[in-house]
């Protein structure tokens, strides 16, 4: 038994479907547990399933089968499939209408050669309980071999019918004892006689009757068993006060008014519980809200936290609310921190599911966030809450590893502070204060007099001389500055090599130069490609994982839409 969905849309969507009885408009829940699963409910969990894309040849269509389908849930009768967008909030953009029978949408065969039941052969291959082997067994001869009226015995003339008045049997039973003389005669209506009716031959009234039994002696009545023999002595000689436990009133004095109402309260079909039964009766939790129990402050810009809230009804099932739970929020002084939510009322995301979003901003303060939800059902206001505490990014971050670190760069330091090792001072820079401050004792320097004895080595040793006073021409090399260089043979120039931007300066294409040009003819001669055949094509960069190329084809590998990822 299945249930069997083919649907033809643009190739590369992302669909689903759901299910709805159209006896009673209850929607088939899709969850894969809960007690609803599988089942169709007024409020399911999951009401819309993926719809899978086929491949290959049949690109464009879509297909499932939602096997088993329970005969019990399935009932006979029309279903409605409705498709959706699920790339665009679930929209509807189909409804297929499909007819179930025994759990199968199957198109229903009559099990005879031909589809006109009066023309199949009885008993035929019916299966027992059907209405075809009922009639193939039980008519087995024709209607005009069976009795017929001419051949009915009546009844004798002394039976009775239907609403004559009761007479008594023809044989007297074994227990009969003959009336008196003036008894009525068998075949008039049954009579207790009095002394004012001893002879009269009429019909006596029911109140007549009932007098009569209840005025009888019992003194007559000996026959064990009997309701007479039973009645043996009088009811208020029973049980009385004096056969009570000693100490204890009797049950009619303790009975009082309002103890007998409470007695036609327990109107119950089992054993009544006890106190310890109904203190151990947990009902079940009707609201459940998570908020976090601790949100770490961010070093700079801003987290969000989202808060859930879930509503159940008394069984543990999904339950909507008379309308959405609101949500305030604020610290522990009472200082409303509401402008960090998103909203005040929480957005439904599914059946008795909300949520609300919370935004810290690095500059908020560490502080206690106390909640409270208001939750409306049944026409009852109910108030719930939680809080969560605000720390800062170092009270989590820092651990006992960056504590013993610290303390040993205390311990190096001493009184005299850190020396750092020559291997080490690398990515150290200065301030605009301390190069300002080199700069000024620079200057200085160099704006002092050339001392008489400048110390051998030193720059002012070096500059003994005014550099103009030195001679700009002092052959040489220096001589083919002053002329044109004639280039020789490509063989004699080694060392030279094209920076990494050479190409850069080449366009290819509006956009593009030619170093990012060469990246997707690489990936097209000699990378990865995948999905050819199914509509989208992506090719991947020569012996790189970076996907370069993505190409939109139809069913011949026509492009009708080609995506680049060119390197930077």
């Amino acid at each position: 038994m299945a249930l069997r969905l083919r649907f033809q849309y643009a190739a590369g969507a992302s669909l689903g479907y759901s299910i709805e009885r159209l006896s009673d408009g209850l929607l088939y829940n899709f969850a894969p547990s809960g007690s609803t699963a599988g089942t169709f409910t007024a409020a399911p969990t999951t009401v819309v399933a993926p719809l899978p894309a086929d491949t290959g040849s049949f690109v464009g269509r879509y297909k499932v089968n939602l096997t088993s389908t329970p005969a019990a849930q399935f009932v006979d009768g029309d279903y409605c499939i409705t498709i959706h967008n699920v790339a665009s909030g679930n929209a509807v953009i189909a409804e297929l209408d499909v007819v179930m029978h025994n759990g199968d949408d199957a198109t229903v065969i009559p099990s005879g050669a031909s589809a006109d039941p009066w023309n199949q052969s009885l008993p035929g291959s019916y299966a027992a309980g059907t209405a075809g082997f009922a009639l193939g067994t039980n008519l087995d001869a024709k209607v005009s071999t069976r009795l017929a009226a001419t051949s009915y015995a009546a009844p004798p003339t002394d039976y009775q019918q239907r609403s004559q008045p009761v007479v008594l049997p023809f044989v007297a039973p074994i227990w009969y004892a003959a009336p008196p003389s003036d008894y009525q005669q068998r075949n008039q209506p049954v009579m207790l006689p009095t002394t004012s009716q001893a002879s009269s031959s009429s019909s006596l009234t029911v109140a007549q009757i009932v007098s009569g039994i209840w005025d009888e002696p019992r003194a007559g009545h000996v026959l064990p068993g009997s309701f007479g023999a039973c009645l043996d002595t009088s009811i208020s000689s029973r049980l009385d006060a004096t056969a009570d436990t000693p100490g204890i009133a009797t049950l009619l004095t303790r009975l009082s008014g309002s103890r007998a109402a409470y007695l036609d309260a327990l109107n119950v079909s089992g054993t009544v519980a006890s106190h310890a039964d109904v203190a151990a009766v947990q009902n079940n939790t009707l609201v459940r809200i998570f908020v976090p129990d601790v949100v770490q402050r961010p070093q700079s810009g801003s987290i969000q936290r989202i808060v859930h809230l879930y509503t159940y009804n008394e069984q543990g099932n999904m339950a909507t609310p008379d309308s959405a739970p609101t949500i305030t929020v604020v610290n522990g002084a009472g200082t409303s921190r509401n402008v960090n939510l998103d909203t005040a009322t929480m957005v439904l995301l599914s059946p008795g599911h909300y949520k609300a979003v919370y935004t810290l901003q690095a500059g908020d303060p560490t502080e206690q966030l106390v909640w409270s939800f208001t939750v409306v059902q049944n026409g009852q206001t109910r108030q719930y809450g939680g809080s969560t505490e605000v720390v800062d990014v170092m009270s989590v971050d820092f651990n006992a590893n960056d504590r013993a670190n610290l303390n040993a760069l205390l311990a190096m330091a001493g009184t005299t502070g850190v020396i750092v090792a020559s291997a080490s001072r690398t990515g150290y820079t200065l301030s605009a204060q301390e190069h300002a401050a080199i700069t000024a004792d620079a200057v200085a320097a160099l704006n002092s007099a050339v001392p008489a004895s400048p110390t051998a080595g030193s720059v002012f040793d070096r500059l003994d001389a005014a550099v103009s006073s030195r001679s700009t021409f002092a052959g040489g090399a220096v001589a083919s500055v002053s002329a044109p260089v004639v280039v020789g043979q490509n063989n004699d120039k080694t060392g030279y090599t094209l920076a990494s931007s050479g190409l850069d300066a080449i366009q290819v294409e509006p956009g593009i130069n030619a170093r990012q040009a060469l990246a997707p003819i690489l990936a097209a001669t000699a990378g990865v490609l995948s999905g050819a055949g199914t509509g989208t094509i992506t090719v991947k960069g020569g012996s790189v994982a970076t996907t370069r190329i993505m190409a939109t084809t139809d069913l011949v590998g026509n492009r009708s839409a080609v995506v680049l990822n060119l390197p930077n």
